[in-house]
């Protein structure tokens, strides 16, 4: 045989690195940072998490306060957005990163935790399915480069619990089956450290396959599940309580925004059919990222024949085939009524971004098919000719039925190609038409491809590099120089900015964001004044002068020169490059004190936003500053002629109206997204000068209005407000503080959201600030001279550092008791029964064990060692040789196959022998001496011999698959009319026959249908021994020529002790105990001795001659 160019103990490195070299290979070709001036920015990467990330590493650098930020609307509670977007702690690496490279080391971190969630997905197969086969690489593969992280691959913060997810499953299914519950209580915690949205429906899955397994798994006992059930919740919690540092001040905080708000759907309805969902399994299907509700399911086209596999496998029971049928029609349903998903998505709707939680079916269906390539051997041709058959007649139905423009007709053609080159794979395997090598290989590199395609055409786009940090440096320049000469609060705005959250990527302060944690009130009041304003955002888009001089905008950055600066009250600072830097004569400090009347007086809900600014110049008794401008309508046009020059607005009334043109005299202007209430900014007029504009939405009308801003107002209103206004002498990112000395009562209104983490003491004395405005900070002030300090902390952060170090000391606590605990042996009897961790999928212990029938033939070379689909399949527990029973190093017992890879050789060395946690207690010769199950895989004392090279490769303690004629011979050998003599060519004394599997597996079903004998799991030497006393007729004494077993220390001092005060030897005294629990092997042993006995009593009537010569011939 080739020597293997792929190993199995390669699976891990490729599940990591196919993905990254993947990603790696379509960066270069799309031109991405380093390979060209593109960038992997894209929809939230682009608008927030870039800006984000920049504004965390500006205060990581310059020792600023991570609990709040000035730099992005008005003010916001920056602890709640780092919970939200910035929580998993690798982002600290972003510190070693120079800040123009912020944009590269998000891009690249985002490929490193796709490169593991691939090898995370993969370990959870290999250990899960107690595998060391590689096939876990290909299915790590597809969970890797799966249609969910091909639509939102960009959305960094979901990834950790994308590559989290595999390690919470596998550590729940260890503590269910009585491990420990350190790798469950970790990563749940730090998955819902690192993004609390997804953890809820990481949460929600791990619930419902809890609760499932409680009902269909009940065999054990309701106190026995009510335990399982106390170590779930209570795990489940602590891994909540050590999140709660981040969680509780996010909950908190949430509730003033868009997101606190739940209207749960009065009524159910479906989104779309069940064709059109399953369709999107194919490859190349463009995914869904907007409004519409479609799933991203892709996981390999290999699916579309493995998950008819799994439902025609006669190996797979039928109550498993049944509960893996409903789970996936749940998810289905789940993705189409819009009850289910409005659960799943903590009680909201997305906004966008459709489907969040697919991952969870993805890596369900993974599941259901792994298995269904560990059992291939189980489906003949005429299985993979039906599952072929039904894959084809579905593509085409599809490209029948579908029509959604997301499905071009070349999905159809690339999903039908890589369907018939799976099959022929799984021909050439079943017929042996390629070596090992190749078949492996190829699979490799179509699964490789096929997922790289299919990544490079769904989700890696580009946008400029170049474009979009063009003018950063130089406007951080100019921020930076103002800020040196002028010291009072104040705060920026760009003209002609990127995002909503330029302030956050370019560290000054500002009015905009765009995020999930902005305030809803705030939202509104922008869009009352005429600002632009949507669900989770809001910015200076559509300010007028007067909303400016509020918002204490001081300066303003262009990239070009305004049009009648010093009309419009602007004077040049300064300029960078193309970058120009102008001051707002008209900007106040950040505090205005008002009577109560005067907030009484200025209604915002006025219908307009112009009524809106000129009710607030009412309560100040001060001229309107909006004049309205009289046009005319002309069919989907609105022209008017400005009457005077100035700056000139135009307020839209038609909600339905998205987009709007207009033609002025210096040009042409677009406006985007005009149903959010904003007003249009047409610039300086001049007088005389005919605007037009046109209605850009199709069936919609223009109907607006347009108002000219008046300057003179605007100072008048400006010298009545200058006098009573508030200026902070000390401010910093947590706290304001100042003198101020208002002439009457009033209140210090502040254009800072409110939020509870605000606290206020005027002369000392704690004031409670109000909400002003419905979304303002407010402070009571009598008339006189007061020192005021506000300082900031936020709600909930307190209860949660106290919950989290609760709940590391009760984890610590519990970990430690459970330690001795299992030292003490206290757990081993209670849960030995369970020799492995509970199915998520059919929620029992039901294990892919694989029969004789499974195993792979001599003759082909691919079905050898770790083959494609599977390698070195464990035997079952009823075939595992006898310690005693196995030549010394392995080796002997095998001859002739000294090409065969051996079990030992692929199995890692941590995975040799471990079934289950709580399995290898039974393993252990000193249990004290083991503080946990899993240092039981290797014990001391028990390495093997080292054997020449050959012989290395031969497996020490299992044999490998026998072929057609070995199975033969082993049979004949295993009847008892047919036992030969050493002479004859039977087998040596002391090696156990061969037998046949299915008439095992048929003793064992006729067991387990006695309940009240069934057996406890029992370990290997356990079998042994109890094997060795129930065959009295293959010992021999050393004179006789055998050799007398080696003596094991007792399992269990109790028991041991016990029988040694009786008399009897423990080894003995367990055998008796073993053979006593099923009344039929009892019979036959009883036979057997009573046989033994006759032959004994006939052999001693016979004289001394006649004893030796039949003890010769025996």
């Amino acid at each position: 045989m080739n020597k293997k160019i792929v190993r199995s103990s390669d699976a891990y490195l490729l599940s990591f690195l196919i993905p990254v070299l993947s990603m790696i290979v379509i960066f270069f070709a799309r031109g991405i940072f380093p390979f060209g001036r593109e960038s992997f920015l894209r929809t939230d990467m682009y608008h927030q998490y870039a800006p984000f990330f920049s504004e965390f590493q500006y205060k990581l650098r310059h020792g600023g306060s991570l609990l709040y930020s000035w730099n992005v609307g008005l003010g916001v509670n920056f602890s709640a957005l780092y919970s939200y977007y910035l929580a998993s702690p690798v982002n600290f690496l972003i510190l070693l990163v120079p800040k123009n490279l912020v944009i590269e080391f998000m891009t690249y971190l985002i490929v490193l935790k796709i490169g593991l969630s691939g090898l995370s997905a993969a370990f959870y197969f290999r250990k899960h399915y107690h595998r060391t086969n590689f096939g876990c690489c290909f299915f790590g593969i597809l969970y890797a480069m799966s249609g969910y992280v091909a639509a939102y691959s960009w959305n960094i913060m979901w990834l950790d619990c994308i590559l989290l997810f595999p390690l919470i499953l596998l550590g729940m299914e260890r503590m269910l089956s009585g491990g420990s519950p350190v790798l469950y209580t970790l990563t749940l915690g730090l998955s819902i450290l690192s993004n609390y949205y997804i953890s809820i429906m990481i949460c929600l899955f791990l619930f419902l396959s809890f609760l499932s397994y409680l009902i269909l798994d009940g065999r054990e006992g309701m106190p026995f599940l009510l335990r399982r059930a106390g170590r779930f919740f209570l795990y489940s919690l602590i891994a909540g309580g050590l999140a709660a540092v981040t969680l509780l001040p996010e909950i908190y905080a949430l509730k003033g925004t868009a997101s606190g708000d739940i209207n749960f759907p009065e009524t159910a309805k479906q989104y779309f059919g069940i064709i059109d969902m399953f369709a999107r399994h194919m490859p190349l299907v463009e995914t869904e990222q907007g409004l519409d509700h479609w799933p991203n399911l892709y996981s390999g086209t290999v699916t579309f024949l493995l998950l008819p596999m799994y439902f025609l496998n006669g190996k797979i029971s039928l109550r498993k085939k049944l509960a893996s049928g409903l789970l996936l029609l749940f998810f289905y349903l789940s993705f189409s009524i819009n009850i289910l998903n409005f659960i799943w998505h903590g009680l909201h709707y997305p906004n966008s971004l459709p489907c969040r939680q697919s991952f969870l079916y993805i890596f369900m269906l993974l599941c259901l098919c792994y298995e269904a390539y560990l059992k291939r051997k189980a489906t003949g041709l005429r299985e993979l000719g039906i599952s072929l058959a039904s894959a084809l007649s579905f593509i085409i139905l599809c490209q029948k039925v579908v029509t959604d423009d997301a499905f071009h007709w070349v999905v159809f053609y690339t999903a039908i190609l890589f369907v018939l080159l799976y099959y022929l794979l799984f021909y050439l395997e079943k017929k042996g038409g390629l070596n090992y090598n190749a078949l492996l290989l190829s699979a490799l590199a179509l699964l490789g491809m096929e997922c790289a395609i299919n990544m490079a055409a769904t989700s890696v786009t580009t946008t400029s590099r170049t474009s979009y940090t063009a003018d950063n440096a130089d406007t951080i320049r100019l921020v930076r120089a103002a800020r040196a000469e002028d010291k009072s609060f104040c705060r920026f705005e760009k003209m002609t900015r990127k995002t909503k959250d330029d302030g956050a990527f370019l560290n000054f302060p500002s009015v905009s964001i765009f995020s999930s944690t902005a305030y809803k009130e705030c939202s509104d009041f922008f869009r009352k004044i005429g600002c632009e304003a949507s669900t989770n955002a809001y910015s200076i888009t559509g300010s007028t002068p007067l909303v400016n001089m509020l918002f204490s905008v001081k300066y303003d950055i262009y990239s070009e020169e305004p049009a009648a600066a010093e009309k419009r009250g602007l004077s040049y600072r300064d300029g960078s490059g193309e970058m120009l830097l102008y001051q707002n004569e008209y900007s106040l400090p950040p505090g205005l004190f008002l009577r109560e009347e005067e907030l009484t007086n200025w209604h915002t809900d006025m219908g307009t936003p112009a009524l809106v600014q000129n009710s607030f110049c009412d309560a100040m008794q001060s001229s309107p500053v909006l004049i309205p401008v009289i046009g005319n309508f002309q069919e989907k046009d609105y022209s008017f002629t400005a009457d005077t020059a100035g700056e000139y607005y135009v307020y839209v009334t038609n909600p339905k109206l998205k987009q709007v043109k207009a033609k002025l005299a210096s040009g042409e202007k677009s406006f985007e997204n005009v149903d959010r209430g904003y007003f249009l900014e047409l610039g300086y007029l001049s007088e005389g000068e005919e605007v037009r504009l046109s209605a850009d939405t199709a069936g919609q009308s223009m109907d607006c209005e347009a108002y000219r801003f008046d300057f003179t107002a605007l100072k008048e209103l400006y010298r009545k407000l200058s006098g009573r206004s508030w200026e902070p002498k000390l401010h910093t990112d947590t706290k304001l503080s100042g003198s101020a000395t208002p002439s009457e009562d009033s209140t210090l209104l502040l254009f800072v959201p409110y939020d509870e983490g605000w606290s206020a003491r005027v002369d000392g004395r704690k004031v409670k600030p109000v909400k002003a405005l419905n979304c303002f900070l407010g402070i009571p002030l009598d008339a006189g001279v007061h020192e005021i300090t506000l300082s900031y902390f936020p709600k909930g952060l307190f209860l949660g550092i106290l919950s989290s170090i609760l709940s590391l000391c009760l984890f610590l606590l519990l970990f430690f008791l459970s330690r001795k605990s299992w030292r003490e042996g206290k757990w081993k009897r209670r849960e030995k029964r369970y020799r492995g961790g509970p199915d998520f999928i059919a929620l029992t212990s039901e294990r892919a064990d694989i029969s004789e029938e499974d195993e792979f033939s001599e003759e082909d070379e691919f079905s050898e060692g770790d083959e494609l689909l599977e390698e070195n399949e464990l035997p079952e527990e009823n075939e595992l040789p006898e310690e005693d029973e196995l030549p010394a190093g392995g080796g002997e017992m095998m001859v002739g196959k000294e090409d065969s890879p051996s079990f030992s050789e692929e199995r890692e060395p941590e995975e040799r022998g471990v079934f289950s946690d709580f399995e290898d207690l039974e393993d252990c010769e000193e249990l004290e001496e083991y503080e946990d199950p899993e240092d039981c895989e290797e014990l001391p004392g028990e390495e093997e011999p080292e054997e020449e090279e050959a012989e290395a490769e031969e497996p020490e303690d299992f044999p490998l698959p026998l072929m057609e004629e070995e199975r033969a011979a082993g049979d004949r050998a295993a009847a008892p009319e047919s036992r030969q003599s050493p002479e004859g060519g039977g087998p040596e004394p002391g090696e156990k026959p061969s037998r046949n599997p299915r008439e095992g597996r048929a003793e064992e079903e006729a067991e387990a249908e006695e309940p009240e004998d069934f057996p406890l799991p029992l370990m290997e030497e356990e079998r042994a021994a109890g094997d060795r006393a129930a065959a009295p007729e293959f010992k021999q004494s050393p004179e006789e020529g055998g050799s007398e077993p080696e003596e094991k220390p007792s399992r269990n001092p109790r028991e041991d002790k016990a029988e040694e005060e009786k008399g009897r030897n423990p080894r003995e005294g367990r055998a008796e105990k073993k053979r006593g629990r099923n009344p039929r092997r009892n019979e036959a042993e009883a036979e057997e001795m009573e046989l033994e006995d006759l032959f004994t009593e006939e052999l001693s009537e016979l004289p001394e001659s006649a004893k030796s010569e039949g003890e010769e011939k025996e």
